[in-house]
C-alpha cells in the first residue's frame, strides 16, 4: 500500500478463502473488478472472476490480450469486439487499431482486404489455368498421425512452390536450424476465380470459332443447292 489513500490488497474469500485476488483500493472503495483471483480449482482470472471451465479467462473492454517479442517490440493484440462478438486481431506491423483478421462465430474467417491496406496492386498475368492444370491433389497423414485415421487432402507445398510460389510461406523450428513450408489455402480461391476466366474467355473464343465455321457451312450448302439447280 502507498503512502497515501490507495493501495493494493491480497484477499482471500469465499468458504474456507476459495477464491485468492488482488485488488486495487482508493482508499474508499475497492475496485469493481478484481485485477486477478484464483479459485480452489486454480482457475485463474483476469480483471474478475473464473467459475467457468477454463483454466485462464480475461475479462476485458478494450483489448483482452497481447503477446509481444521482446527483441523487436512486434506484437498481437486479441479483442472481442464489443458490438459483434467477433473475436478480432490486431497486429504491430500493420500499424495500430488496423485488424490482421476476425473471427466471427456465425460467418467463418475475415482477412484484411480493404485497398486502402495494399500497395503494389497488378492483375494476375495471364496462364493461371495452364498451372493449375499442373496440380496434383493428394491425400496423405501428418507422420504424428495413425494410419488408421482419416487421411487430409491437399498439397505439397514444395509443389505448389514452383507454380505459385506466392502462395508458400516459411516458418522456422523452435530452435531456427529449420525452415517448414506452409501453404496459403485462401489464395488457391482466387486463382480458381482466375482460371475460371481464362477458360470462359477459351469458351467464348470457340464459341465465336464454331459460329463462323456454321457460317461457312451454311455456305457452302448454299452453293452446293444452287450448283444442284443449275444442273437440272
Amino acid at each position: 500500500k502507498n503512502g497515501g489513500s490507495g493501495g493494493w490488497q491480497i484477499a482471500g474469500s469465499g468458504g474456507n478463502a476459495g477464491v485468492f485476488s488482488i485488488e486495487f483500493s482508493n482508499g474508499s472503495t475497492i475496485s469493481s473488478a478484481p485485477a486477478f483471483t484464483s479459485n480452489a480449482n486454480t482457475n485463474v482470472g483476469i480483471g474478475g472472476l473464473n467459475n467457468g471451465p477454463s483454466r485462464l479467462k480475461i475479462l476485458q473492454k478494450d483489448i483482452g490480450l497481447s503477446l509481444e517479442n521482446t527483441d523487436n517490440g512486434r506484437s498481437w493484440d486479441f479483442w472481442v469486439s464489443d458490438a459483434s462478438g467477433d473475436l478480432v486481431l490486431y497486429n504491430s506491423q500493420l500499424g495500430a487499431g488496423v485488424p490482421a483478421g476476425t473471427f466471427s462465430a456465425a460467418t467463418g474467417i475475415y482477412l484484411p482486404s480493404d485497398r486502402r491496406l495494399k500497395k503494389d496492386i497488378a492483375a494476375i498475368p495471364a496462364g493461371v489455368l495452364s498451372k493449375i492444370m499442373m496440380l496434383q491433389p493428394m491425400s496423405y497423414h501428418y507422420f504424428v498421425e495413425e494410419a488408421s485415421s482419416k487421411r487430409s487432402l491437399g498439397f505439397l507445398a514444395q509443389d505448389v512452390q514452383a507454380l505459385f510460389p506466392e502462395l508458400v510461406g516459411k516458418s522456422p523450428s523452435r530452435n531456427g536450424q529449420e525452415q517448414y513450408l506452409s501453404l496459403n489455402y485462401t489464395g488457391f480461391s482466387v486463382l480458381a476465380v482466375k482460371a475460371i476466366q481464362e477458360q470462359q474467355q477459351e469458351i467464348e473464343q470457340l464459341k465465336e470459332d464454331n459460329k463462323a465455321l456454321r457460317q461457312r457451312l451454311d455456305s457452302i450448302e448454299a452453293r452446293l443447292l444452287r450448283l444442284e439447280k443449275s444442273d437440272k
